[in-house]
């Protein structure tokens, strides 16, 4: 994978998804479906960013991790909880309206 500056640091889900859809052009072009392993709460950025990267032909599955550093059904009374959910929120509005 190629290393990323800090600059695209912020980006770094896509250039992943990015470097995925170079690899399987070159290596396996007849992919038809992937699965793609991330914390709980990235899951549905992670899902929407590989679906833009990989294009219509490939289906995106994802499986979401359990993220120990605070409890998700609890994720306000903590800040590590608060920091991640709004982080996420935000960044995946971002990524709804960003083509």
């Amino acid at each position: 994978m190629p290393s990323l500056s800090r600059k695209n640091n912020a980006l770094r889900t896509f250039a992943s998804a990015l470097a995925l859809r170079d690899w399987l052009k070159a290596n396996d072009p007849s992919a038809r479906s992937v699965n793609v392993a991330t914390k709980a709460v990235h899951a549905r950025r992670t899902r929407l960013l590989f679906e833009k990267a990989l294009g219509p032909g490939v289906a995106v599955g994802v499986i979401a991790l359990p993220d120990y550093e605070y409890d998700p059904a609890r994720w306000w009374r903590s800040s590590a909880g608060v920091k991640t959910v709004l982080t996420e929120g935000i960044g995946y509005l971002y990524a709804r309206l960003v083509p």
